[in-house]
Protein backbone atom coordinates (compact mmCIF):
# COMPACT_ATOMS: atom_id res chain seq x y z
CA UNK A 1 0.00 0.00 0.00
CA UNK A 2 1.03 3.52 -0.65
CA UNK A 3 1.08 7.29 1.14
CA UNK A 4 -2.66 7.33 -0.26
CA UNK A 5 -3.66 4.35 0.99
CA UNK A 6 -7.36 4.50 3.10
CA UNK A 7 -9.50 2.61 5.56
CA UNK A 8 -11.69 1.28 2.96
CA UNK A 9 -8.74 0.36 0.84
CA UNK A 10 -7.06 -2.19 3.74
CA UNK A 11 -10.85 -3.42 3.91
CA UNK A 12 -10.71 -4.94 0.72
CA UNK A 13 -11.28 -8.64 0.09
CA UNK A 14 -7.52 -9.24 -0.65
CA UNK A 15 -7.98 -12.39 -2.61
CA UNK A 16 -7.46 -11.94 -6.77
CA UNK A 17 -5.02 -8.80 -5.60
CA UNK A 18 -1.39 -8.58 -6.57
CA UNK A 19 -0.44 -7.85 -2.85
CA UNK A 20 -2.46 -11.62 -1.91
CA UNK A 21 -0.78 -12.68 -5.17
CA UNK A 22 3.20 -11.79 -3.34
CA UNK A 23 1.91 -12.91 -0.25
CA UNK A 24 1.26 -16.27 -1.33
CA UNK A 25 3.97 -16.79 -3.25
CA UNK A 26 5.92 -15.50 -0.44
CA UNK A 27 4.12 -17.87 1.84
CA UNK A 28 4.78 -20.78 -0.59
CA UNK A 29 8.16 -19.82 -0.64
CA UNK A 30 9.06 -19.81 2.84
CA UNK A 31 8.17 -23.55 3.04
CA UNK A 32 4.26 -23.61 4.17
CA UNK A 33 1.71 -25.04 2.21
CA UNK A 34 -1.99 -22.76 1.53
CA UNK A 35 -5.33 -23.95 2.40
CA UNK A 36 -8.68 -22.43 1.30
CA UNK A 37 -10.99 -23.14 3.93
CA UNK A 38 -14.08 -21.71 5.66
CA UNK A 39 -13.56 -20.56 8.98
CA UNK A 40 -15.73 -19.73 11.95
CA UNK A 41 -13.31 -17.13 14.13
CA UNK A 42 -10.79 -16.35 12.41
CA UNK A 43 -10.11 -15.41 8.55
CA UNK A 44 -6.47 -16.87 8.77
CA UNK A 45 -3.55 -18.45 10.89
CA UNK A 46 -0.48 -20.25 10.64
CA UNK A 47 0.44 -23.76 11.83
CA UNK A 48 3.57 -25.13 11.58
CA UNK A 49 2.98 -25.98 8.39
CA UNK A 50 0.79 -23.71 6.63
CA UNK A 51 -1.08 -21.31 5.93
CA UNK A 52 -5.09 -21.68 6.66
CA UNK A 53 -7.25 -18.94 4.78
CA UNK A 54 -10.96 -18.00 4.63
CA UNK A 55 -10.71 -16.27 0.90
CA UNK A 56 -14.13 -14.90 0.97
CA UNK A 57 -13.55 -12.90 4.21
CA UNK A 58 -9.90 -12.34 4.03
CA UNK A 59 -8.85 -8.57 3.65
CA UNK A 60 -5.79 -6.72 2.39
CA UNK A 61 -5.95 -5.67 6.51
CA UNK A 62 -5.85 -9.44 7.31
CA UNK A 63 -2.69 -9.92 5.24
CA UNK A 64 -1.09 -7.44 6.79
CA UNK A 65 -1.61 -8.75 9.81
CA UNK A 66 -0.51 -12.90 8.86
CA UNK A 67 2.36 -10.96 6.88
CA UNK A 68 3.91 -9.64 10.52
CA UNK A 69 3.63 -13.47 11.57
CA UNK A 70 5.64 -15.05 8.11
CA UNK A 71 8.19 -12.31 8.97
CA UNK A 72 8.67 -13.78 12.01
CA UNK A 73 8.46 -17.50 10.52
CA UNK A 74 10.98 -16.02 8.32
CA UNK A 75 13.43 -14.63 10.21
CA UNK A 76 13.42 -17.74 12.96
CA UNK A 77 14.49 -20.17 9.86
CA UNK A 78 17.19 -18.36 8.62
CA UNK A 79 18.18 -18.18 12.03
CA UNK A 80 17.90 -21.75 12.31
CA UNK A 81 15.33 -21.62 14.98
CA UNK A 82 12.92 -24.90 14.72
CA UNK A 83 9.28 -23.35 13.60
CA UNK A 84 8.06 -25.67 16.88
CA UNK A 85 9.35 -23.18 19.10
CA UNK A 86 7.15 -20.49 17.64
CA UNK A 87 3.59 -22.59 18.03
CA UNK A 88 3.95 -23.58 21.42
CA UNK A 89 1.08 -21.57 23.17
CA UNK A 90 3.15 -19.58 25.51
CA UNK A 91 5.05 -17.94 21.92
CA UNK A 92 2.04 -17.61 19.46
CA UNK A 93 0.46 -15.15 21.96
CA UNK A 94 3.67 -13.00 21.62
CA UNK A 95 4.03 -13.52 17.65
CA UNK A 96 -0.27 -12.49 17.79
CA UNK A 97 1.45 -9.50 20.49
CA UNK A 98 3.88 -8.10 17.71
CA UNK A 99 1.40 -8.68 14.69
CA UNK A 100 -1.23 -6.58 17.01
CA UNK A 101 1.31 -4.02 17.40
CA UNK A 102 1.44 -3.74 13.88
CA UNK A 103 -1.56 -3.12 13.34
CA UNK A 104 -2.22 -0.39 15.58
CA UNK A 105 0.98 1.65 13.91
CA UNK A 106 -1.19 0.80 10.38
CA UNK A 107 -4.07 2.16 12.16
CA UNK A 108 -2.49 5.33 13.23
CA UNK A 109 -0.19 5.83 10.03
CA UNK A 110 -3.54 5.50 8.16
CA UNK A 111 -5.71 7.02 10.29
CA UNK A 112 -8.06 4.39 10.65
CA UNK A 113 -11.48 5.25 11.99
CA UNK A 114 -11.56 5.33 16.20
CA UNK A 115 -14.51 2.35 16.20
CA UNK A 116 -11.66 0.53 14.15
CA UNK A 117 -9.19 1.30 15.93
CA UNK A 118 -10.55 0.66 19.73
CA UNK A 119 -12.16 -2.75 18.36
CA UNK A 120 -8.22 -4.13 17.26
CA UNK A 121 -6.62 -1.96 20.85
CA UNK A 122 -9.14 -4.09 22.75
CA UNK A 123 -7.86 -7.43 21.09
CA UNK A 124 -4.63 -6.05 21.40
CA UNK A 125 -4.50 -5.45 25.29
CA UNK A 126 -5.86 -9.01 25.66
CA UNK A 127 -2.51 -10.27 23.96
CA UNK A 128 -0.88 -7.55 26.02
CA UNK A 129 -1.51 -9.62 29.42
CA UNK A 130 -1.04 -13.09 27.77
CA UNK A 131 2.14 -12.36 26.57
CA UNK A 132 3.42 -10.71 29.76
CA UNK A 133 2.07 -13.74 32.05
CA UNK A 134 3.68 -15.90 29.70
CA UNK A 135 6.93 -13.98 29.57
CA UNK A 136 6.42 -13.90 33.53
CA UNK A 137 6.05 -17.67 33.24
CA UNK A 138 8.61 -19.42 30.74
CA UNK A 139 12.47 -18.89 31.82
CA UNK A 140 13.84 -17.74 28.41
CA UNK A 141 10.99 -17.02 26.37
CA UNK A 142 11.93 -13.17 26.74
CA UNK A 143 15.17 -14.27 24.74
CA UNK A 144 13.61 -16.49 22.11
CA UNK A 145 11.25 -13.29 21.64
CA UNK A 146 13.70 -10.61 20.82
CA UNK A 147 15.89 -12.95 18.62
CA UNK A 148 12.96 -13.48 16.41
CA UNK A 149 11.06 -10.38 16.83
CA UNK A 150 14.36 -8.21 16.65
CA UNK A 151 13.38 -6.16 19.61
CA UNK A 152 12.49 -6.42 23.45
CA UNK A 153 8.65 -7.25 23.01
CA UNK A 154 8.51 -6.60 27.00
CA UNK A 155 10.01 -3.32 26.65
CA UNK A 156 7.66 -2.27 23.47
CA UNK A 157 4.57 -3.79 25.11
CA UNK A 158 5.92 -1.42 28.27
CA UNK A 159 6.41 1.55 25.89
CA UNK A 160 2.69 1.13 24.77
CA UNK A 161 1.08 1.15 27.68
CA UNK A 162 2.64 4.67 28.88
Amino acid sequence: MDESAHFEDFMQLAEGTSSCDKFLERVEAAGFGIKEAKMSDAVAEFDEHSLIYDPTRFRLFDLFHEKQHLLVYEKARKMGIPLQKLFNSRMRKICETDAYLAEMWLCERFDFPASFAAERKILLLEYIHKSRTALRNREGLGELATQVLGYDIQAKIEQYLQ
